[in-house]
């Protein structure tokens, strides 16, 4: 949800506890991976409470850049280029592709 153009927003997941280790970096993986490869965004952009600092690390970790701040969020961009790195190093986290639009 959330898009403008070409950059869109995936907004925000709860992980049940005693969820798979990983649970977060593959559901991020495959967010990302079906919005550049079949709806053609280019970007992601979000924001993130300010006072949420595990998942502030966990955006920049992907490569996530701070664009502005308010109040109460911090604004990132994530670069395409960002997304394609994160994939790359962070494949193992990722499920065989399957085609969902076959379906």
């Amino acid at each position: 949800y959330g898009a403008v153009g070409d950059c869109f927003s995936w907004g925000s997941w709860m992980i049940r506890r005693g969820a798979p280790a990983g649970v977060a970096v593959e559901s991020a993986l495959i967010v990302y991976r079906y919005a550049t490869a079949h709806l053609h965004f280019t970007h992601a952009c979000f924001e993130v409470h300010r006072e949420n600092v595990s998942v502030r690390r966990f955006h920049e970790r992907f490569g996530a850049v701070r664009e502005r701040e308010d109040g109460k969020n911090i604004h990132y961009r994530l670069s395409g280029a960002a997304i394609a790195a994160s994939m790359r190093r962070l494949e193992r986290f990722l499920p065989a592709p399957i085609d969902v639009l076959a379906a």
